[in-house]
């Protein structure tokens, strides 16, 4: 089987999903923004639910130093796991 990337819009359901799981309400999440290469994905309210709006565009980001620091955070996702190696895991690409 061949291995394929994960779109920014499976990432981002997956996110909602993990989210979800902790407890986090529509609420919470709306209006959160992802970047994914040149995409902008961000969740808007879509009467009782989550709705991904799209946007192209160039993005840059400026990290602080003292937050990159992320061993058991998903770079993806940002979800926390236990250890590193379930963080690398959380959103590594997906199989057909």
């Amino acid at each position: 089987m061949k291995a394929t990337r994960a779109t920014g819009k499976e990432l981002v359901e997956r996110w909602i999903l993990q989210n979800r799981g902790i407890g986090r309400t529509n609420e919470d999440m709306l209006d959160t923004t992802f970047v994914y290469g040149d995409e902008i994905l961000t969740l808007v309210a879509n009467g009782q639910d989550l709705e991904i709006e799209f946007q192209q565009g160039q993005v840059v980001v400026f990290r602080k130093i003292d937050e990159l620091d992320m061993s058991r955070s998903c770079r993806a996702c940002g979800l926390e796991h236990q250890s590193h190696k379930e963080a690398i895991e959380c959103c590594m690409d997906i199989e057909e």
